[in-house]
């Protein structure tokens, strides 16, 4: 695999990010009466964002990536935006609303997927090195191939507690 990454300040308040990467994966050959695995060949992957700090209040921040993968699977595009600010007591509670949008091209079946992920996160600080983390939200999918159509949803509650050591 070969990565390559870009980093650039626009200026203050802005900075984008663009990187590339090419992976290569081989088969296996039949072994011990186990078939062979044929190679699934290159797959690519891309993406390009625009990230700004303290853009509408102090110390919040901006996000919005464009991704793109193109693997023996599928081909994906994915737009991936979030805001994230503080508040509560001494800016200890952090909130950030986040939606991806995506399509998706199904190799194997000819199909396609649209996808739609809004969720919301928020971590308090409850010390200099403990913070309590929670993030809700939904995955929906609306699937089309050989003719069917098929939707989902599926609601999502990630909790957890950091300690940094």
């Amino acid at each position: 695999s070969a990565t390559v990454a870009y980093f650039r300040p626009l200026n203050d308040t802005w900075q984008a990010n663009f990187d590339t990467t090419v992976f290569y994966s081989e088969g296996n050959p039949a072994s011990g009466g186990v078939p062979a695995v044929p190679s699934p060949g290159t797959d690519f992957f891309f993406s390009a964002g625009l990230y700004g700090n303290n853009v509408l209040r102090d110390r919040d921040v901006v996000s919005s990536t464009f991704r793109y993968a193109n693997t023996s699977a599928s081909t994906l595009y994915l737009l991936d935006s979030y805001y994230r600010f503080q508040t509560g007591p001494a800016g200890k509670l952090r909130v950030r609303p986040r939606m991806k949008l995506g399509y998706r091209e199904l190799h194997s079946t000819g199909g396609h997927e649209i996808l739609a992920f809004p969720s919301v996160s928020a971590d308090y600080a409850f010390d200099d090195k403990t913070s309590g983390e929670i993030e809700v939200g939904d995955r929906f999918t609306v699937t089309r191939q050989s003719g069917t159509k098929l939707s989902a949803s599926e609601l999502f509650v990630f909790l957890g507690v950091r300690r940094d050591f």
